[in-house]
């Protein structure tokens, strides 16, 4: 999807069917995520419908700054939004039991007290002349009880502010459309718990490459590969790359290629230069330049257009 089909999306918001706003409590545990989901009411109607022009104007305004839209990757380029398939293995078991909590949220229970992370609304919007099910997401507790807050009674007379407050944030993180997730910001992250789905598929990778027998000290190469930004780099594991270096002759082109020391037909992974260097082999964050054809370090890596 193009920055004018979330173009589109965001000039409809405004214009939302069937509205129904929620709030949202994440709870990552060793057991996964689970979702909770309370609706609310916004009174009067039309300061909903005010909110959401504003929503749509501020959006509009600051996608003509986004250079493009790209396929999630682990990576963080200012000026970009990213997008992943709710259907992708990283989210698709987060966004189902979201999908479940949110249609058909609680409607009972008190609002003050309970820890809420996120603000969210869905409603159905013409896209290009059909209709699709829309939902914004801020990931932002709204609901608050101030403290040392007074609110004037009189011409000289201020009484003490109890009332929970609900800030309608103007800030949205994320936005789900057409099967289609938008990071608007990395905060989306958090909705699905990503940490814990590129770490998954982090120690799996590691794992398929120590199976393989390629490398001198399989325990060095895990202790580099599943530290630091490591993990978020196997977001774009490049399982073609993986296959290129089973191959004895293969490997030893492309290690040469990329400056990764060997020993014996194997990875010198002992070094831990090599180690690192062949994550990012891995990940496709390591590039040839056209000129000097040296190794290049490389973030968001996407096809030549």
């Amino acid at each position: 999807m193009s920055i004018s089909y979330l173009r589109n999306v965001l000039e409809e918001i405004e214009n939302l069917d069937s509205v129904s706003v929620q709030l949202l409590r994440i709870t990552n545990n060793k057991s996964g995520t689970q979702y909770f989901a309370r609706q609310i009411e916004i009174q009067p109607e039309e300061d909903l419908s005010s909110f959401m022009k504003n929503l749509s104007e501020k959006y509009l305004g600051l996608i003509e700054s986004v250079d493009s839209v790209d396929d999630y990757c682990g990576d963080i380029v200012k000026g970009n939004i990213y997008k992943l398939s709710v259907d992708d293995e990283m989210i698709a078991e987060y966004f189902k039991s979201l999908e479940v909590v949110t249609a058909n949220p609680s409607t009972e229970g008190d609002v003050v007290g309970r820890n809420w992370n996120a603000f969210f609304i869905k409603g159905k919007a013409k896209v290009l002349s059909e209709d699709k099910d829309v939902m914004l997401f801020s990931m932002k507790s709204p609901v608050s009880v101030l403290t040392n807050k007074y609110l004037l009674s009189g011409k000289d007379r201020f009484k003490r502010l109890n009332e929970p407050i609900l800030t309608l944030n103007k800030n949205l993180d994320a936005v789900v459309v057409n099967g289609t997730l938008y990071m608007i910001t990395m905060q989306a992250e958090n909705l699905f718990n990503m940490e814990r789905s590129y770490r998954k598929r982090c120690d799996e990778k590691v794992e398929e490459v120590i199976m393989l027998d390629i490398l001198t000290n399989s325990d060095a190469f895990v202790n580099i590969a599943t530290k630091g930004q490591n993990p978020r780099r196997f977001v774009s594991f490049n399982q073609s790359r993986l296959d290129a270096i089973k191959n004895t002759n293969s490997r030893k082109k492309y290690m040469k290629m990329f400056q990764i020391s060997m020993k014996d037909g194997q990875i010198d992974t002992d070094d831990e230069k090599s180690s690192e260097r062949l994550v990012k082999f891995l990940c496709d964050k390591a590039m040839l330049d056209p000129i000097d054809e040296k190794p290049r370090e490389v973030s968001a890596a996407k096809a030549w257009l």
